[in-house]
């Protein structure tokens, strides 16, 4: 049998029916979502994985929720010695805890009995690495890059707190349980690593100045990237482990709660909130017997304490922490229907300014998320409410379907979130421009929206909707920021035909240095050049024109302007940037674009001073 259901297990709750199972193989094709549910994973249940790790193949176990998100949080799990993966899924209740909360459980166990802690490093963490990898390459399921945690249990809380250190920029969130305390030298080794978020080093590499690289550029370090960590001693203390953590976390005040000790940042120390929030905690607890404790409640106050906080793409490839908040926290109201066929969601942010003054019309900006991503997911990644609350307009964050295919691209993919931007757009696919016509039209019809006043922005598959409701809605919305990606840079794009409404588009696009696809590069010919040039010709200015060019902090701008001088097209270099699109992006948008433009009721554009 190649996998065993949720409902199967709960019959007979036997570690036997785990380890009979067979190992599961790489797919190449998946079975079809279900056209009437949002989001539902296809595959569900306990899958046993195997995995070669310094010359032993090794195996673990991973149980998918049965209403896992389309790009949920995993929980990668530890066993202690003497104690198998499968022992630990049968005879204990973190299976439940995944069910009810919606996380993919992967659990590890040690070869022979007993985790190797003398070379861990070199016999273990490669274990578990590649078991990250292996949900990373999403064959079974999607994790999404915010949501990736781990726990271990006695020897395994030890390896696994060396996992942590190396791979700090990769996890949101740490638990050590009952584990013995790791060598202070050990972790100082891994902590001065050079991080791969260096962001200033490889911007320097990138453009071949790495002798120009100024002294004080120093390369970010392991022990300079923040992660929060709880350490529960058994009956050996652990106070190298405490001290290191605290230093990595900044952590210096400390108050208490129940059964922790707890180590936060001073907030006064802090700069910005929206990339360096002090949500990095250390907590240390004392439990005698605590490598076996797997009571129900102790067990959800460990995923409680991981689930707080989130690493979202940010402004180097380390991420940046930011507090766990879902759509009902955020005041999001979420909405359901069946569109051309499908059953799909979105969610829209209504802002104080409305309920001051509920006659007035007040802007809308479509936010669209990117591929394997949602709308509850990309409300975090951007943040557009909070830039809606300060500035007074709604935000409809949009969720694609599941099980769109990028023109061909990660073909051994689970189905996952994509949309259909391609011009014309793919028959085969989700109608998404009936989407965001059924969705825009349904908040006009509860909301007072401005409709003069509406935008529209995205994030890489999401940007390619942008363009793609830029061509084939151009007069429906005053402006459009694509971010992440341009038509162009897949090889399926094909030739975009002319703006279906012949009206004005201003257009600004952004590309990060260290974004996919031809990245920042506007050299003549790339893709990002192509496309500028397209938008400028079809808002009826020169793309040969020398365009100014200004540098604001991380934002290297690109101007093209019409016959008066107004910013029509725009590209910018995200200085340093990977593949993310971050809240100061959004405020950037909105404050320096966005809120200068209004379509006027005969299609021209207006730019507001």
């Amino acid at each position: 049998m190649k996998n065993l259901s949720y409902a199967e297990f709960l019959k007979n709750r036997r570690a036997e029916a785990l380890t009979e199972l067979e190992y599961d193989t790489l797919r190449t094709a998946h079975p079809k979502p279900s056209a009437g549910e949002v989001c539902v994973p296809v595959y569900t249940g306990f899958y046993k994985e195997k995995t070669a790790a310094a010359g032993q193949e090794r195996t673990y176990y991973i149980f998918i929720p049965t209403r896992h998100p389309a790009s949920g949080p995993q929980l990668m799990l530890l066993t202690r010695d003497g104690q198998t993966a499968a022992e630990l899924l049968a005879h204990t209740p973190w299976v439940d805890l995944a069910e009810e909360k919606s996380f993919v459980l992967m659990v590890l166990e040690p070869a022979d009995g007993a985790w190797d802690t003398v070379h861990a490093l070199e016999n273990e963490v490669p274990y578990l690495e590649n078991a990250q990898q292996f949900a990373v390459d999403r064959n079974l399921y999607s994790v999404n890059e915010s949501g990736y945690y781990a726990a271990g249990y006695g020897a395994g809380g030890y390896v696994g707190q060396l996992y942590a250190a190396k791979n700090c920029s990769v996890l949101s969130g740490y638990a050590s349980i009952g584990g013995p305390d790791v060598p202070a030298t050990l972790l100082n080794q891994l902590g001065a690593e050079v991080s791969i978020g260096d962001p200033v080093g490889q911007i320097y590499a990138k453009k071949n100045l790495a002798d120009a690289r100024p002294a004080s550029a120093a390369a970010v370090r392991k022990r300079d990237v923040p992660l929060p960590v709880w350490i529960i001693e058994d009956e050996s203390e652990c106070p190298n482990a405490v001290t290191y953590w605290k230093t990595v976390n900044r952590a210096e005040l400390k108050s208490y709660q129940e059964n922790a000790d707890v180590y936060a940042p001073d907030i006064a120390k802090f700069g910005s909130l929206v990339n360096t929030q002090p949500v990095q905690q250390v907590w240390h607890s004392a439990i005698p017997g605590a490598a076996n404790l797997c009571e129900r409640g102790f067990i959800a106050d460990v995923w409680k304490f991981l689930r707080r906080v989130k690493r979202h793409a940010g402004i180097t490839l380390n991420g940046t922490l930011r507090p766990t908040k879902t759509w009902q926290e955020l005041g999001m109201r979420r909405y359901t229907d069946v569109i051309a066929g499908l059953a799909r969601e979105w969610y829209v942010y209504v802002p104080s300014a409305h309920y001051q003054d509920p006659e007035k019309k007040l802007p809308l900006v479509v936010a669209i998320h990117g591929y394997s991503c949602s709308g509850e997911l990309f409300m975090g990644d951007s943040e557009w409410y909070k830039v809606a609350e300060e500035r007074g307009f709604f935000v409809l964050f949009g969720s694609a379907s599941v099980g769109g295919r990028i023109g061909g691209m990660f073909p051994n993919n689970v189905p996952l979130p994509a949309w259909n931007s391609f011009v014309p757009q793919q028959e085969n696919g989700a109608d998404d421009l009936a989407y965001f016509d059924h969705v825009v039209r349904a908040v006009e019809a509860e909301f007072p929206i401005d409709p003069g006043r509406k935008y529209v922005s995205g994030h890489s598959n999401g940007s390619m909707m942008t363009q793609c409701l830029l061509v084939q809605r151009t007069a429906e919305f005053a402006a459009y920021a694509p971010e992440g990606f341009c038509f162009g840079e897949n090889a399926t794009s094909g030739v975009l035909p002319p703006y279906r409404d012949r009206v004005v588009a201003p257009v600004w696009f952004m590309k990060g240095t260290f974004d996919i696809g031809c990245q920042a590069d506007f050299t003549p010919g790339c893709a990002n050049r192509e496309m500028v040039a397209y938008c400028c010709r079809e808002n009826g200015i020169d793309p040969d024109q020398t365009p100014d060019e200004t540098t604001n902090g991380r934002f290297h701008n690109r101007t093209y302007v019409d016959q008066s001088g107004n910013p029509c097209v725009i590209f910018t270099e995200l200085i340093g940037y990977p593949h993310a699109y971050t809240p100061e992006v959004s405020w950037m948008i909105w404050d320096a674009f966005f809120s200068h433009i209004r379509r006027r009721e005969d299609g021209t554009i207006e730019y507001l001073k």
